[in-house]
């Protein structure tokens, strides 16, 4: 691994490294995702044990950066002491040391094990609940662990997957008053805006520019939506009103006894959303609320048929109906986004 990451050094131009070329170039490719921050880790020492130049300690320095965002803790103490022993910058030292302090020899080992352990373990089938509050637990218990921000985005990630948006919001919110919550406040936008929370302020305080106008397209299209789920509910309110005019007119009693289509589809619903109920929160709401409402549907539209037969435009309205209902039901919180997402990249078993 060490040969290979001298060898990407070299082809970056460490025959210039005395200028920043090779140092520039790791930075580079790391950024525009052509390398692995494992990669870039072994590129960044690799370049620390070629000949020493000014950008030796540099080099160092970085790797331990990364090293302890990736969690490697031991390999991040090792690259801080390489740094110190390479560089006669003051500034770079008192910060390698500051490093070496927050790290400790082996504090944050154990709880970087605990945190890993415990996000690995959300992917397992299963209520994620205690793995969520053992998470909490462990966020609560060391606020100035290094790798604070990724836990409480895996935090945000996991409540927000479980229908819990105000407490992934506000475990985002938490994140973005770290010393490296710029991811996070980019993470809060997103989830403010899929559940149709006020994000004006925070997408404003997004320090890139390209994602901050991106984010600011999203909002638009995020009104958008929200007017077309006015007019979706007017929709149905419409249908409401003609179906009571149109049950009004047939007599309430014709309505007492469920049309043969609903003794059908009703157990098959009712089990549909049982099996939901198990699962994640999100999935079964939008699920018991498909069922209920197609039972519905599926009653006013058979019983108006069966007193008025050939009318086919009851059923067309019985489909708009049924269509309004999905779209809001789907569209419902971030639902949509997981539901595009496992068809690109399949379901997890």
């Amino acid at each position: 691994m060490k040969a290979a990451a001298a060898a990407l050094v070299l082809a970056c131009g460490v025959a210039h490294a005395d200028d920043g070329d090779a140092f520039a170039a790791i930075g580079a490719r790391l950024a525009h995702g052509e390398l692995t921050t494992p990669a870039a880790i072994d590129a960044y020492e690799a370049l620390g044990h070629a000949p020493v130049t000014r950008w030796t300690d540099d080099a160092w320095s970085e790797a331990a950066r990364l090293a302890e965002r990736a969690g490697d803790f031991a390999r991040a103490r090792t690259d801080l002491q390489a740094a110190i022993a390479a560089s006669d910058d003051a500034r770079l030292i008192a910060r390698a040391h500051a490093g070496l302090a927050r790290l400790g020899a082996s504090a944050w080992d154990a709880v970087a094990a605990d945190h890993d352990r415990l996000v690995r373990s959300l992917d397992d089938r299963g209520d994620p609940r205690p793995a969520l509050a053992s998470l909490e637990a462990l966020a609560r218990a060391h606020p100035t662990y290094p790798r604070g921000t990724s836990l409480r985005l895996a935090l945000a990630r996991g409540w927000e997957a479980n229908g819990d948006a105000d407490r992934a919001i506000a475990w985002l919110v938490d994140a973005t008053g770290r010393e490296d919550g710029g991811h996070a406040r980019v993470e809060l936008a997103h989830v403010l805006l899929r559940h149709d929370r006020e994000a004006r302020a925070t997408i404003a305080a997004v320090d890139d520019p390209v994602t901050r106008a991106l984010l600011a397209d999203e909002l638009d299209a995020r009104v958008r939506r929200a007017h077309l789920h006015v007019a979706l509910w007017l929709v149905l309110a419409a249908l409401a009103v003609a179906a009571a005019a149109g049950v009004r007119r047939i007599g309430w009693r014709r309505i007492a006894r469920p049309p043969g289509e609903v003794l059908f589809v009703a157990p098959i619903a009712l089990v549909l959303a049982g099996v939901a109920t198990t699962g994640n929160p999100l999935v079964a709401r939008a699920v018991w609320t498909l069922a209920i409402a197609g039972v519905a549907i599926a009653w006013l539209s058979g019983a108006l048929l069966a007193a008025r037969p050939g009318r086919l435009w009851i059923a067309g309205v019985a489909l708009v109906a049924a269509a309004c209902v999905a779209y809001l039901a789907l569209d419902h919180g971030s639902l949509a986004t997981m539901i595009a997402e496992t068809w690109r990249t399949g379901p997890q078993l």
